[in-house]
């Protein structure tokens, strides 16, 4: 079952999330659930956190809340509200991408990716880093979909 968790932070606790943000992001590096997409919410401008969004994969509501409820974020009461609900893919316009991306990821995985830019293939180097690898898929991802719709 996929599940959505929306968090928002108390007020004034950017500080308080900023400290403990790197234990937050070894806890996710662990992989205590199926995580299906998870990033920060932010303030209007896009750069202050005020909140986290995941949506996993779980047999149970417990599954999930045991998730929560070991989030070094949660640990500190950096959030003051949390939502958990259960959650019905009616539309999803990634999966293709995802597909086509792991194709691409399974050929070329130990030497390069390639980004499609609208007119031309684009190659880098792979680093095996965890946020250069999430930072590249995004990237994949993006460039994907804008030669698709250009290309339509």
């Amino acid at each position: 079952m996929i599940w959505v968790i929306l968090c928002k932070d108390k007020p004034n606790s950017f500080e308080k999330r900023m400290g403990i943000i790197d234990e937050h992001r070894r806890y996710l590096a662990r992989h205590p659930i199926k995580t299906l997409i998870s990033g920060p919410l932010t303030d209007i401008s896009g750069n202050v956190m005020n909140g986290s969004f995941f949506m996993v994969e779980a047999e149970t509501e417990n599954e999930v809340k045991e998730f929560q409820s070991n989030d070094p974020i949660f640990k500190a009461g950096v959030w003051d509200q949390i939502t958990i609900s259960p959650f019905n893919k009616r539309v999803d316009n990634l999966s293709k991408f995802w597909n086509l991306f792991d194709n691409i990821y399974k050929k070329e995985h130990q030497f390069k990716f390639f980004l499609i830019d609208s007119r031309k293939l684009v190659f880098f180097k792979y680093f095996h880093d965890s946020w250069n690898k999430k930072i590249n898929i995004l990237l994949i991802i993006i460039n994907l979909y804008q030669h698709i719709l250009i290309n339509i």
